[in-house]
């Protein structure tokens, strides 16, 4: 698989506010920070989780659109396959059948 290097900045950069999120809500959780009384309520960490979480899908979306063609079990390269499957039977009967004449 290619580096991870060559995907866009922009995504690298939600990537990584996405986890700074993350590991921000896991530490005012577990108290080892706090935070201002406005964020230290159930609400505000969730959606910080959530947003933390929107951070990410585009880094998800990018590393599963690189790595979708090579996937051969969602039958993208399967149809390619049975197409030419179906042509050699057809060239493989016209054949047999212009042996016989």
């Amino acid at each position: 698989m290619r580096s991870f290097g060559d995907m866009p900045k922009f995504v690298i950069i939600l990537e990584v506010i996405g986890l700074l999120l993350l590991l921000l809500v896991y530490l005012v959780i577990n108290n080892y920070i706090e935070l201002a009384a406005l964020f230290m309520k159930k609400g505000v960490l969730l959606a910080m989780i959530m947003l933390a979480i929107g951070c990410m899908i585009p880094a998800i979306v990018h590393i599963v659109w690189r790595a979708l063609p090579k996937l051969s079990f969602f039958g993208i390269d399967q149809q390619k396959n049975s197409s030419e499957h179906h042509q050699r039977k057809l060239k493989a009967k016209q054949c047999n059948h212009r042996k016989m004449d």
